[in-house]
């Protein structure tokens, strides 16, 4: 294998998705019952290596302090006041529909690069207070929209100062 860990990702997210469409096509297993689930950690990892590869695996305490981190204005003022567990990382992209959309593209024949560019534009991680994430998992907890967080009025933006000063630094 490769030393570049993307590389490495994209290789074993290709087994993963081949696994997963063998148990559903041979061991009539379904996603729900399991099929999905090692593609979906693999995508998870990914996605954080691709678009966030300073994160650790406590996404919420390192997303904190990461220079393009988004988050709701409430889940930014709840970190500002020292209420850290009001604050949660939402998959913008549900893990679930990101994943079998990226193994649909592969099996129409993407490219390494395709399913890289795919991650980029489609893998984001926001900063939500749990209220924010309960709303939003009401209204739409399982598909992918152009639009998922504004659909319920949530608006995102960039870690403002203040938040930094009350986090420590990586």
């Amino acid at each position: 294998m490769s030393k570049d860990p993307e590389e490495n990702l994209v290789l074993a997210f290709r087994i993963a998705a081949r696994a997963r469409n063998e148990m559903i096509a041979s061991a009539r297993l379904n996603d729900n019952r399991g099929a999905l689930h090692s593609a979906e950690r693999i995508m998870n990892i990914l996605g954080r290596t691709i678009k966030y590869p300073d994160l650790s695996h406590d996404q919420k305490d390192t997303l904190v302090t990461y220079p393009e981190a988004e988050g709701s204005p409430a889940a930014w003022a709840a970190l500002a006041r020292g209420e850290p567990d009001r604050v949660r990382v939402e998959h913008l992209s549900p893990k679930r529909a990101l994943t079998q959309l990226a193994i649909e593209l592969l099996d129409q024949g993407a490219s390494d690069g395709e399913l890289i560019d795919f991650v980029k534009k489609h893998y984001r991680l926001v900063l939500l207070t749990k209220d924010e994430i309960s709303r939003l998992d009401k209204h739409n907890r399982s598909d992918m929209v152009p639009d998922r967080l504004g659909e319920v009025g949530i608006k995102v933006c960039r870690r403002p100062d203040a938040v930094l000063k009350t986090t420590p630094q990586r």
